[in-house]
């Protein structure tokens, strides 16, 4: 079976990004790009003139493309760094150059790329809601700085601030709202691919764990059969040997040295397929059956599996063990490929001279999880050779799994 290649790592911050992410910060570089070219050509309105700065235009011009390229980096990490620090780091300095720009240019500009980030945390009419709210109180703030600055002229009497402060809401919330309407249709698709790409994942891991669970029984399948022929024939083969040593005479020497070296190689061989059946058998078990069946279920990593363990382990021979661990993963694919999201039950009992491993999981009535399978009767051929029982049955919207074998029970 051909090894399986993993997928190659994504390289850099912005590849690593969920499609959402992604494009919340193409997006906002989008409308940073905007704002630049918007205070690149108008002077600030919260400065008198006579204050402007004196800097060559090229300084100031400069000055202001290095600090929206600040703001989109700090976006970006924002977005999509896993570091904490980092992520409170870009928040703070979005902030501070979002300050600046409501400072000396409008509030309302940072609202078309802070708009953008909310939605990411929030709903689309929480974020509407919220923005409004912030852009509206915002607003009204700075046109009452800027009337004191610049004095009532430029807006006439102080009962029209909150006239002017409604229409400028007004026409922001139409750019705003164009914005977040086209950012919305992209999210939605991009929570899509965050959906599929989940999915295959999954997948991914569910085809990855089908395919170690197809080598080890392949294994299992190969040592058995060495042990139930090679092994028993060789193992045969040297009774009769020792039966033809006891009827050979004492005086036919020859011979017998002969037949001692050919039971030495008897030995030899069976200790050969012992060996052999020893390396093919997968010790997935190790330190024994309760360890590993918690170490299946963490591999799994599925929350709606419950494991209940009853009794004291003890004696189990290994190939007891390696059938009702088996018998485990066999109900983990059942209720993952029928019942997928359902809640599974595993119930591990260790009796006095058994253990028995019972699985239920709810399954669909309009798709039964088939109980004749090959994976059953796999499981039944397991504990008969074990000098136990397993079996499958489906009733009133549950399917159970069962197996039980003899806790000396010696088998391939």
């Amino acid at each position: 079976m051909p090894e399986l290649t993993p997928l190659p790592a994504p390289r850099g911050l912005f590849a690593q990004m969920k499609p959402s992410a992604r494009l919340a910060a193409v997006f906002s570089g989008l409308n940073v790009l905007m704002i630049l070219l918007l205070v690149l050509l108008t002077k600030p309105l919260i400065i008198d003139a006579d204050k402007l700065p004196t800097e060559p235009w090229w300084v100031l011009a400069s000055g202001k493309v290095l600090l929206a390229g600040v703001l989109w980096a700090a976006i970006v990490v924002r977005l999509g760094s896993q570091v904490a620090g980092w992520r409170y780091a870009g928040t703070a300095v979005v902030a501070a150059i979002s300050f600046l720009l409501s400072l000396y240019y409008q509030p309302l500009l940072a609202l078309v790329y802070v708009v953008v980030l909310l939605r990411l945390q929030l709903g689309f009419w929480q974020a509407v809601g919220l923005a409004l709210a912030v852009a509206f109180a915002a607003e009204f703030a700075w046109v009452s700085l800027l009337a004191q600055v610049n004095g009532d002229g430029l807006f006439g009497p102080w009962r029209y601030l909150l006239l002017w402060t409604v229409i400028a809401v007004l026409i922001t919330t139409v750019v705003c709202g164009y914005t977040l309407l086209s950012f919305e249709l992209g999210v939605r698709q991009a929570h899509a691919r965050e959906a599929l790409q989940e999915s295959h994942a999954l997948l991914r891991a569910y085809r990855d764990r089908e395919i170690r669970h197809a080598h080890l029984e392949e294994r299992t399948r190969i040592s058995r059969e060495l042990h139930d022929t090679l092994g028993h024939q060789l193992t045969a083969q040297r009774f009769e040997l020792q039966a033809l040593a006891r009827l050979l005479p004492e005086e036919a020497g020859s011979a017998r040295e002969v037949l001692g070296r050919v039971l030495d190689r008897n030995t030899e061989a069976i200790a050969d397929v012992r060996r052999a059946v020893q390396a093919l058998r997968p010790d997935v078990i190790g330190a024994g059956l309760a360890p590993a069946l918690r170490a299946l279920l963490r591999d799994w990593g599925d929350a709606n599996v419950t494991l209940r363990i009853d009794g004291t382990e003890s004696h189990v021979s290994q190939d007891a063990q390696l059938a009702v661990y088996r018998a485990a993963q066999e109900a983990l694919t059942n209720a993952r490929k029928h019942a997928p999201g359902q809640p599974l039950t595993l119930h591990v009992t260790f009796g006095a001279g058994d253990v028995t491993l019972t699985a239920r999981n709810p399954a669909p009535d309009a798709h039964p999880t088939p109980v004749g399978g090959q994976g059953i009767a796999g499981l039944r051929e397991r504990a008969a050779h074990l000098g136990g029982a397993a079996g499958g049955t489906y009733g009133e919207g549950e399917f159970k799994l069962w197996m039980t074998v003899k806790t000396n029970g010696a088998g391939a």
